[in-house]
């Protein structure tokens, strides 16, 4: 905290006259189709030891890259989002453990440009071993003229909410 200033002279005798203020929210909406589509894609492989689940897993993963870059997705837009190994266990009715084996899960994060293949890409990309499809979800690439559109739109908005105030209060606007 600062000490508060110390006025003297003249102006410490002067009123302070607050400023008339009117103050307004504007809102600008915009609706735009997306041109984009993010989806991930994953495989899990299950086998008695991780080297078995592993070598399964990148085989399987290689077919769903290949069959992705095949339906048109560019390599770079094929990336990994994540890879796990880990044990996993059957029980009989006791709980006795009956079998311990190897999970081994690898994700790809992939951007799907051309919004028309998409339900295509998705059908080949299961023919070809994905057992995971999740999380898809639309985007625009480019929302620069949206947003500009959005912007003016509130202001008028706001400007149109300030003019309606300030003649039912009988002031002007400065």
């Amino acid at each position: 905290c600062a000490p508060a200033a110390v006025v003297s002279g003249p102006a410490a005798n002067t009123p302070v006259v607050p400023t008339a203020q009117i103050s307004v929210v504007g809102v600008g909406q915009v609706y735009i189709s997306p041109d984009i589509a993010y989806i991930n894609v994953g495989v899990r492989s299950t086998a008695d030891t991780v080297a078995e689940a592993l070598e399964q897993n990148n085989a399987q993963a290689q077919t769903i890259k290949d069959t992705l870059m095949e339906q048109g997705v560019d390599e770079n837009d094929i990336q990994t989002s994540s890879f796990n190994v880990y044990p996993q266990s059957d029980y009989d009715f006791q709980g006795t453990i009956t079998r311990t084996y190897f999970a081994v899960e690898n994700n790809v994060y992939v951007t799907v440009r051309e919004l028309k293949n998409l339900g295509a890409t998705l059908d080949a990309v299961a023919r070809s071993g994905a057992n995971n499809i999740y999380g898809i979800s639309f985007d625009v690439q480019d929302k620069s003229e949206a947003q500009s559109t959005t912007r003016e739109l509130a202001v008028a908005s706001a400007r149109e909410q300030a003019e309606e105030l300030a003649e039912a209060a009988g002031v002007q606007l400065g």
